[in-house]
């Protein structure tokens, strides 16, 4: 793996001037081997919310499609009080 070459950075007394508002703030250098195992834990947590919602979801069609023809059924018509055609 190539390493990086160090950057060094020229300071310049005159290029502020004396109201400017330096914000003086701390970064931080993301490890790579960090940042991909986050990477791959998220995209196996996708990959199994996908295969539960696409194991759930023909038993939850099936159930709806079973109510909808309960709800469709001359017997769920003289329960409601209404007449059966």
């Amino acid at each position: 793996m190539a390493r990086s070459n160090i950057v060094r950075l020229r300071e310049d007394p005159d290029a502020a001037p004396p109201s400017a508002v330096i914000i003086d703030v701390e970064f931080k250098v993301v490890d790579k081997a960090r940042r991909t195992s986050v990477t791959m834990l998220w995209t196996v947590m996708a990959v199994a919310v996908a295969a539960l919602l696409g194991l759930l979801a023909p038993p939850l069609f099936r159930r709806a499609r079973g109510l909808g023809a309960l709800s469709c059924s001359p017997l769920m018509g003289e329960l409601s009080g209404r007449a059966a055609d």
